[in-house]
């Protein structure tokens, strides 16, 4: 999966913030993306690309 080009969409798609990063110590790149989306987007990577949810990692740094 191209982690620019998925970038790129979520921010369309989801009126969002992205940036792409390399994994550190590990081969790839992750897709961070800033604001209220988690939910669909987790949907859209289930649902469009066949993720499985266990390798989707969320850090909400909203909540208390």
């Amino acid at each position: 999966m191209d982690a620019e080009a998925l970038a790129s969409e979520s921010q369309k798609k989801f009126a969002c913030s992205t940036s792409v990063a390399e994994l550190p110590g590990k081969k790839g790149h992750e897709v961070l993306v800033q604001g209220g989306v988690i939910e669909d987007l987790t949907k859209h990577l289930v649902d469009q690309y066949g993720i499985p949810k266990r390798y989707i990692e969320v850090l909400d740094k909203t909540k208390k």
